[in-house]
């Protein structure tokens, strides 16, 4: 847990925050639990957790399970009840992903999955293909008769 925001968790918290809102809103309480375990999940890939997303999931989490929320609320160094705490509050322009991950295939057959900004252009997104370990011994020496570049999904090089 650390007092700073590393923002690894950002999008997750706040998709999930967003949606066990609306899922409390129209009393859809199995997507919402659905939505904290998918956090769940994403924390325990995380290197570290920001504390107030914790806060935030335990006041969420306290809605379905009041005593576990209770007891992790007080764990978390309360001495109040967290049945008077606010309801958490998120920034949706979290939700804007910065980064997506492309298939790359080499003549239709997907070698590698990479991490590229969300705007790279395909001249970008080809020379870091080519600087790729996994990738060089498909495309070493040899030319491109034909790319096919689908921003955001797909890169298919065609030797």
């Amino acid at each position: 847990m650390s007092e700073t925001n590393s923002h690894e968790l950002d999008y997750e918290y706040t998709a999930m925050a967003k949606k066990v809102t609306a899922d409390f809103e129209s009393l859809a309480f199995n997507t919402a639990i659905s939505a904290m375990m998918v956090f769940v999940n994403a924390v325990y890939k995380a290197k570290t957790v920001y504390r107030e997303y914790i806060e935030g999931f335990v006041k969420m989490f306290s809605c379905i399970c009041p005593f576990a929320g209770e007891e992790m609320w007080e764990k978390l160094g309360h001495n109040n009840s967290i049945a008077y705490e606010s309801w958490p509050t998120f920034d949706e322009k979290h939700l804007v992903k910065n980064s997506i991950k492309m298939a790359i295939s080499i003549n239709g057959k997907t070698r590698d999955v990479m991490e590229f900004d969300a705007d790279i252009s395909q001249d970008e997104a080809l020379s870091l293909i080519k600087q790729n370990p996994k990738l060089s011994s498909y495309i070493e020496g040899k030319t491109f008769k034909k790319v096919i570049f689908v921003k955001g999904r797909i890169c298919n090089l065609v030797i």
